[in-house]
């Protein structure tokens, strides 16, 4: 898996690059500077991609050699960049996922709208179960009171 960033010199300072790798590092990847990327591309499964780049990174082009390469292993681009680093023309090759932040953002809002809509579930099992307890405790509470009557009565 690789993590994909962009020249170190154009990092504000070191501490940037650093956790970059960090970052990298936790998810079992690799931070590659962009003047490295052809040389890992070919083994990567999943590219992140965040760069202050005016022109896309991952061009259809520059992809379509490692792709013939890789022969059926799927590729997962994420591209986090404003404006885009990834072509959105490679989304049309066999086993290329593409994953831009309006994708994400849509996913993010369809995950919130199942949340939302198991919470309702969830509101009506408490109040199912609440009814249940209230009811069960004044039956309780009934048959207390019944006990006690029988027991004044044989007194």
């Amino acid at each position: 898996m690789s993590l994909i960033g962009t020249k170190i010199e154009e990092w504000e300072n070191e501490q940037d690059w650093e956790k970059v790798e960090e970052l990298a590092s936790k998810i079992g990847g690799a931070a590659v500077p962009i003047e490295d990327l052809d040389q890992h591309l070919f083994r990567a499964d999943v590219v992140l991609c965040s760069t202050a780049s005016q022109e896309f990174i991952l061009t259809e082009t520059r992809m379509q050699s490692f792709l013939k390469k890789r022969g059926i292993r799927p590729l997962c681009l994420i591209d986090l960049a404003l404006p885009r680093d990834i072509d959105p023309a490679l989304d049309k090759f066999n086993n290329v996922f593409l994953y831009n932040l309006d994708d994400l953002a849509e996913l993010a809002e369809s995950n919130l709208k199942a949340r939302k809509k198991e919470l309702g579930k969830c509101h009506a099992y408490i109040a199912k179960k609440t009814h249940h307890l209230a009811h069960g405790h004044k039956q309780a509470r009934n048959a207390d009171q019944a006990e006690q009557n029988r027991s004044r009565s044989k007194s």
